[in-house]
């Protein structure tokens, strides 16, 4: 089994229905990572994802609400990073030319031990180490592997 890290962009597509067509992708998703038990995600995708749906989309979550989703999300694999995780994400971002906060899901990803990072933030198709990028909005990169 293959531990696929979902980054927070796609999380809160999933739970907001106000972008019909992602939402759906989103959710299939999330649905089928559920199913397999290969979700993977980390402490501050975790974090972002809060802020996110209760302050940023157009129709915020309750707090409730979202805390009940992410007491949901802490059932899968989450990675919580400690300071050398800093460092050594500071290190990708200066090699790699990538944005900090970016280079911290990487690495979690990396961490984590995932093979497949969904993001639409990051160029679908780009490796890091053993993590391919995927887009599960481009048509390239289907939800569903083969």
């Amino acid at each position: 089994m293959s531990a696929e890290f979902v980054d927070t962009n796609v999380l809160v597509y999933a739970y907001d229905p106000t972008t019909t067509e992602k939402h759906e992708c989103a959710r299939e998703l999330v649905g089928r990572l559920w199913e397999s038990g290969e979700g993977t995600l980390s402490v501050q995708v975790l974090q972002e994802f809060f802020w996110t749906v209760t302050r940023k989309v157009p129709r915020p979550l309750a707090t409730a609400t979202a805390i009940e989703i992410l007491q949901e999300l802490s059932a899968w694999d989450v990675y919580g990073p400690v300071a050398e995780d800093v460092i050594r994400a500071a290190e990708l971002a200066a090699r790699r030319r990538i944005a900090f906060w970016d280079a911290m899901i990487v690495h979690a990803a990396i961490s984590a031990g995932s093979t497949i990072l969904w993001s639409e933030d990051l160029a679908a198709g780009s490796r890091f180490d053993s993590v391919e990028i995927r887009n599960p909005f481009a048509r390239a990169s289907p939800p569903r592997r083969p």
